[in-house]
């Protein structure tokens, strides 16, 4: 830079080093430098938007998302992680509206953190900024559900199934604990515990297509229910227009259920 000051790469890369040591006021200054001296480069937006992400302006961030994904030339990697970014928000929105105390804010710095370096890939980094989130706030439910997710992902489903009764035990109206937890049953081969999770999924959201779609194959394939596969392989297509594959299933498990009676 002071060789070059109008070398935008540098003031970029700049932002990288001090996005790292989780300096963001400095490093999005340095984003938005870059982008003061090329308003094209794609990388410095996504860069700005991210750093708007981790301290919680998730309205900004957002629109610059959309407007990034909308005109970018961005590799796919990058596209991944704005796209994560972006799936991330109503979620955190939700969330951050009822955190209003001072621990709760700190807690949610690091849960922020976590998503964007989830974001770019870096799941183990992004695993201890959660588990430093749940040292400040212990009944943070949304940081152990991202602790339960990367476990599960990983494979490690003893202690994904920890998070995530941690997070149901902070917050018994979690959404998506129980559907993760049945989804654990399932790879134990516990349907009938697996069922009761997706049961009670449902009674949390009861538009969880997810939960739908889970119980109508347990109860077709293992537990032999076939009224209630009936009843939540239709729901499923009620809430998402199902396949014509799906359709003729359903049609198909109607007259069996029909010939039944």
């Amino acid at each position: 830079i002071e060789v070059d000051p109008s070398y935008a790469k540098a003031y970029y890369d700049l932002g990288l080093v001090l996005s790292e040591q989780a300096r963001l006021d400095s490093a999005l200054a340095m984003f938005e430098k870059a982008l003061k001296i090329d308003p094209g480069y794609d990388l410095a937006a996504l860069g700005r938007a991210s750093m708007l992400y981790e301290m919680g302006d998730l309205d900004t961030a957002e629109q610059l998302l959309i407007k990034l994904k909308q005109a970018s030339s961005l590799e796919p990697q990058s596209l991944s992680q704005l796209n994560r970014l972006l799936n991330f928000i109503p979620y955190r929105r939700a969330w951050l509206e009822s955190r209003q105390l001072d621990y709760q804010r700190r807690s949610d710095r690091f849960l922020l953190r976590g998503d964007d370096l989830l974001a770019i890939g870096l799941v183990e980094r992004a695993s201890k900024a959660y588990t430093r989130a749940v040292e400040i706030d212990g009944r943070s439910s949304l940081a152990y559900f991202q602790l339960g997710s990367i476990e599960m992902g990983s494979g490690h489903l003893k202690r994904a199934e920890h998070y995530f009764r941690k997070a149901l035990a902070c917050d018994p109206k979690f959404k998506g604990a129980h559907l993760a937890l049945g989804m654990i049953a399932i790879r134990k081969g516990d349907f009938l515990t697996a069922c009761k999770h997706f049961e009670s999924e449902l009674e949390i959201d009861s538009s969880s297509a997810q939960a739908h779609i889970n119980l109508a194959i347990c109860y077709e394939k293992h537990v032999k229910d076939l009224p209630r596969a009936v009843f939540h392989l239709r729901k499923y297509i009620e809430l998402t227009g199902g396949t014509q594959e799906l359709k003729g299933h359903l049609k198909a498990l109607e007259a069996r259920l029909g010939d039944d009676e």
